[in-house]
């Protein structure tokens, strides 16, 4: 099958033992039939420490009972006893997979690495060129029982890919791109959904052009009501209530908070032009863009990826500003990519709290598209 994947996927390697923040621990991975069955009918000492280990979890599922937030097969040196003990392939499907992940859209596939590994976070922020992407053949293939409109998905593809080069214009400051982003997918939203497919071609266009670009700017820029600081407090509100595997994190966002309280961020603070790592919040922007987009062809939300992308980008700005401020210096290429793969496993990794997030984009008029443009375009 055809498969769609960022230029450093297959750069990839495991650290292992040598990890940071290893993935296992703090999480409870739910395993699939096959490694039940075949966990289950291992024999000898290993096979009852495994049988003895699965539990049933509250939703129903399969996992394996964690001893002091650590997976109960991971040794002291941080090292998997089902791969040393049974091989790579006695992993379950989430093990052996991770921290790759697979989007299926009928007759081709896409794949790319998720940010809430380090080892990962490090190949994608690390990079000061934009991300590129290729196509290869996998050998990894899954069945798709969704119904696909195969000429939406064509549809959404362009627009995907303008606004990805859209966030990759840097003859533009970020948050101007990322205010463009917005600007422009709620424009097409309204032209996505017609019986005309050319509807948006212009459109597309339009935010490919500097020159189109700096006059939507001035207009936005005459129009737009006036920038509200409860817009930052809002989303730290909402990070608040979301759930936490680690207290680090809980105090993270206490901290950017209080910051919020006594003395607000400005934009050219969040995103300053002259950092060295300014191309993180790219990065960051354009691996959501590609990570969720599609997913517009089923669920018919184009707008609520886009905010999205906005939601990550000033939560970890104002992540990495807050830290910043603290250690009274800029931060290093470790501790800033640090806060961008601990938001990834706080938030992507959590149904609840991507839940949560996507109905308050929704319903919460203070995080309107508006709002969000206002904040990045004017509040400088």
């Amino acid at each position: 099958m055809k498969q769609h994947i960022p230029k450093h996927y297959n750069a990839f390697t495991c650290l292992a033992s040598d990890c940071p923040d290893t993935c296992c621990a703090g999480w409870e991975v739910v395993l699939d039939e096959k490694s039940q069955s075949l966990y289950k009918n291992t024999s000898g000492e290993f096979g009852k420490r495994l049988q003895s280990a699965m539990i049933l979890d509250e939703e129903g599922d399969i996992i394996f009972k964690s001893v002091f937030g650590r997976c109960p097969f991971l040794s002291s040196h941080n090292l998997c006893e089902i791969y040393s003990t049974l091989g790579e392939s006695s992993l379950s499907e989430t093990c052996r997979l991770y921290p790759r992940f697979f989007n299926h859209y009928g007759a081709f596939q896409e794949a790319g690495l998720s940010l809430s590994c380090p080892e990962a976070a490090r190949l994608i922020l690390d990079d000061p060129h934009p991300m590129s992407f290729m196509s290869s053949n996998s050998t990894i293939t899954f069945s798709l029982e969704e119904k696909l409109d195969a000429k939406l998905l064509s549809r959404l593809l362009n627009a995907r890919s303008a606004g990805i080069a859209l966030l990759q214009n840097r003859s533009l400051a970020y948050p101007l791109r990322l205010g463009l982003l917005l600007d422009f997918i709620v424009r097409l939203t309204a032209s996505l959904f017609t019986a005309d497919p050319n509807t948006e071609a212009p459109l597309c266009s339009e935010y490919q052009r500097n020159v189109s670009l700096q006059n939507r700017l001035n207009d936005l820029k005459r129009n737009l009501p006036t920038p509200d600081t409860p817009l930052l407090k809002t989303v730290f509100q909402l990070l608040k209530s979301c759930e936490h595997r680690s207290v680090s994190f809980t105090h993270r966002i206490d901290t950017a908070i209080s910051l919020i309280d006594s003395e607000p961020f400005t934009v050219s603070e969040l995103w300053p032009i002259s950092s060295t790592q300014s191309h993180y919040a790219e990065h960051l922007g354009v691996y959501t863009l590609f990570r969720y987009f599609l997913e517009s062809v089923f669920t018919y939300e184009p707008l609520i990826h886009a905010q999205y992308t906005a939601f990550a980008s000033l939560s970890t700005a104002v992540l990495a500003a807050a830290a910043q401020r603290q250690a009274g210096r800029v931060l290093t290429p470790v501790e800033h990519q640090k806060i961008i793969f601990s938001f990834s496993r706080e938030i992507e990794h959590s149904i609840p709290n991507m839940a949560r997030i996507e109905d308050s984009l929704v319903a919460d008029e203070r995080l309107s598209p508006n709002r969000w443009i206002a904040f990045l375009l004017l509040k400088q």
